[in-house]
């Protein structure tokens, strides 16, 4: 919730948490997404202009996703992959990026209890879409619009795997503004920027250059995130 610094000897004295909780320490390490950490916690005075300008670069772009699950009934006795990605013939848009494919995972390994298995439907978004989620959720119109993205999703997901009519039904979708809201990722980004050139001779610091005890661990200070660069950054932190 806040941070009590030290301006004149550049520490951090103490963290209070959401409950008013005070904990102290000779240093801290923070594993928040960085963006999210600077954006919530860290005044701007102290923070590295460098970090922002790599997150927010054209060049080191960084990736959401809309996620929408259906499930197969038990009747359906086709074969499921476990991953595919099907093309559209005309691209289309959820939000306002366009897309061409949709990543569809599989897990018939894995059954629910009636038999039926479920299917997890990717597309790609991008920060531009991350505001047009926040605007629906802000204006009312989230679940409208959320619904027909679900609505064309499933109408690309059929008129690829026509032997699903009549097998499948919705479950759940979730839109990069649930990211955020849920586990507060910078503009509901799931991993750090992509892994391109730049990204890659762009690394973030371990260590705030503004606060002497000041440390960061986690997967947005390497490209291109996930679990093991986020074990990885703990190890050096």
């Amino acid at each position: 919730k806040e941070l009590n610094i030290d301006a004149d000897n550049h520490k951090i004295l103490s963290v209070v948490d959401q409950k008013g909780q005070v904990y102290q320490a000779d240093n801290f390490l923070s594993t928040i997404p960085l963006p999210t950490f600077y954006e919530k916690l860290l005044p701007a005075s102290y923070q590295n202009p460098f970090v922002m300008q790599t997150i927010d670069n054209p060049d080191t772009p960084f990736v959401s996703c809309f996620l929408c699950a259906f499930k197969l009934d038990s009747s359906y006795k086709g074969e499921i992959a476990h991953s595919v990605s099907y093309g559209s013939k005309e691209r289309f848009s959820l939000a306002v990026s366009d897309a061409d494919h949709l990543l569809v995972r599989g897990y018939p390994y894995m059954p629910n209890k009636d038999g039926s298995v479920t299917l997890v439907v990717m597309v790609d978004q991008n920060k531009e879409d991350f505001q047009y989620w926040k605007k629906a959720r802000e204006d009312g119109s989230y679940q409208e619009k959320k619904q027909a993205a679900v609505k064309k999703i499933e109408e690309i997901l059929l008129a690829e795997q026509k032997d699903y009519e009549g097998h499948l039904s919705f479950l759940d979708a979730s839109t990069p503004y649930t990211f955020y809201r849920y586990s507060g990722t910078y503009c509901g980004s799931f991993l750090s920027n992509l892994d391109t050139p730049d990204a890659r001779r762009k690394e973030l610091p371990y260590q705030e250059k503004s606060l002497t005890n000041l440390y960061y661990a986690g997967q947005w200070l390497k490209s291109v995130g996930g679990i093991p660069s986020a074990l990885e950054t703990g190890r050096y932190a």
